[in-house]
């Protein structure tokens, strides 16, 4: 949802060479404007970040983003980008067993997705807002902004 940059630039453009851990399909359309996408492991994109092996990167949201400590290691915070428009969960069957189901569990498995679903966006979209107001400067922060 948010990216977080260890060095920031003062002007649009091309980001040639920077490297960047980046888990989400849309890695081929950032290479496209000269970043390195790079698959690393959750727990080494601290420590990459830190060393300076990456420059930038995309990983969840300003609130979980927040509680990896990423902010104390990157410098720089954008958001919101096209990468992750919502997160969504899904099931996985097979056709042959989820065809076998009664009607009554069908709908029970469909409801529970969606609840958790829901559950999730709620937590998200509840505790999003503040970590992004303390991880912008107070200079980027508008009127609309939630008073602290």
């Amino acid at each position: 949802m948010g990216r977080l940059v260890s060095q920031g630039t003062q002007e649009c453009g091309r980001p040639q060479g920077v490297e960047d851990a980046h888990r989400r399909p849309g890695g081929h359309i950032i290479a496209r404007v000269g970043v390195v996408p790079q698959q690393i492991a959750p727990g080494d994109i601290y420590p990459a970040l830190e060393r300076g092996a990456i420059d930038a990167v995309e990983y969840i949201g300003p609130y979980d983003d927040e509680n990896l400590g990423l902010n104390k290691v990157a410098k720089y915070y954008y958001t919101l980008g096209w990468q992750e428009g919502g997160t969504l969960f899904h099931v996985m069957a097979s056709r042959e067993k989820w065809e076998s189901l009664p009607p009554a569990y069908k709908k029970a498995v469909e409801v529970a997705a969606q609840a958790t679903t829901a559950s999730m966006l709620a937590h998200y979209d509840t505790k999003n807002p503040d970590a992004m107001l303390r991880l912008l400067p107070p200079v980027c922060r508008s009127p609309y902004s939630r008073r602290r």
